[in-house]
This record gives structure tokens, C-alpha cells and sequence, in this order.
């Protein structure tokens, strides 16, 4: 810092010199405000720049997210499309084959109701004609089997209450009867 001066005595030769630096303090501080003028608006100048590229970038930013948004969406619907066209497609197949199942599920009874049929008319066919000649041996076969198991169920008949006895007895009773009607018949 700069020592300061006394002043003792004011003299025109003071007054000019404090004259001088006024005068000098005045230019500083017009050239310091042309300046500080300049630089304020300098930066004016700049933040009307970059307001000006913010906000172009503001709305390139924007329309890059329209655009994109818009490309997105597209692609969405597109396959959303083709995701109906397929899942229509696999439905329409489904239906078909089931068709086709149902179809092949009502000829597959048919056919074996058929194939039955013919099964059992050729089992009958070839029965016959293996029996035929041999049916009074087979019924005599039957009913000796029949006797077989009436007397051997006999024992079991001693144990029984009396009522249901009687019942057996009526049931041998009748088996016998029928073997007789068919021996008439025969």
C-alpha cells in the first residue's frame, strides 16, 4: 500500500495534481465501465446464444423423441398385426385338425361297430358250424357240469336255515325241470 502523504500546505500546484488524478480516476473508471459495458454484453450476447441453441436443441431432442415415439408405436401396431394374424391363423388350424379329429374319432366308431358286427356274425357263423351235429353232447356237458355243482353245494345246503333250504331246493328243483323240457324237446 502506497504511504500516504501529509498534506501541509494546499498549493495550485496540489490542486492540479489532485486535478490530474481525478481526471485519471474519471477515464478509469469510463474505460472500467466501457468495459464492464462491453463484457455485459458480451455475455448478454452469450446467453442469447445459448439460449437460442438450447431451445434448437430443445426441439431437435423433442422431435428425435416424436420421431421416435412415432417409429416405436409403428412397430408396436405392426406387431400387434401380425401377432392377431398369426394367433388367427393358429386358432383357424386348431379348428381344423379338431374337425378333422372329431371326424376321424366318429369313422373310427363306426368302422369298429362295423368290424363288430362282422366279428360276432363270423363267431356265430363258425360256432354253428363246429356245434352243428354236436348240440345234445354239449347240452349233456352243461347239465352234468350243473349236477356236478348241485352236489357239491349239497353239503353246504345241510348248514343253511330251513327257509333258505327251501329256496335252494326250489332253484335245483327248476334247473332240473328245464333240463327236462329241453331233453322233450329234443
Amino acid at each position: 500500500m502506497p504511504k500516504k502523504e501529509v498534506i501541509k500546505e494546499v498549493t495550485p500546484k496540489l490542486i492540479q495534481k489532485l486535478v490530474d488524478q481525478v481526471n485519471k480516476l474519471e477515464e478509469n473508471i469510463e474505460l472500467i465501465n466501457k468495459e464492464l459495458k462491453e463484457n455485459v454484453e458480451l455475455i448478454n450476447e452469450n446467453i442469447r446464444i445459448i439460449k437460442e441453441e438450447s431451445t434448437i436443441y430443445k426441439e431437435q431432442t423433442e422431435e428425435t423423441i416424436r420421431t421416435q415415439e412415432d417409429i416405436i408405436i409403428s412397430m408396436v401396431h405392426k406387431f400387434n398385426d401380425q401377432f392377431l394374424l398369426e394367433k388367427n391363423k393358429i386358432i383357424s388350424d386348431l379348428e381344423a385338425v379338431k374337425t378333422q379329429f372329431d371326424v376321424m374319432k366318429i369313422s373310427f366308431t363306426v368302422n369298429e361297430n362295423q368290424l363288430l358286427e362282422k366279428l360276432r356274425t363270423m363267431i356265430r357263423g363258425e360256432l354253428k358250424n363246429v356245434i352243428t351235429g354236436k348240440e345234445d353232447e354239449i347240452l349233456m356237458k352243461l347239465w352234468i357240469d350243473e349236477l356236478k355243482q348241485i352236489i357239491l353245494n349239497f353239503e353246504n345246503l345241510k348248514k343253511v336255515h330251513p327257509k333258505e333250504f327251501n329256496l335252494q331246493i326250489e332253484e335245483i328243483s327248476n334247473t332240473i325241470e328245464v333240463f327236462k323240457q329241453k331233453l322233450q324237446g329234443s
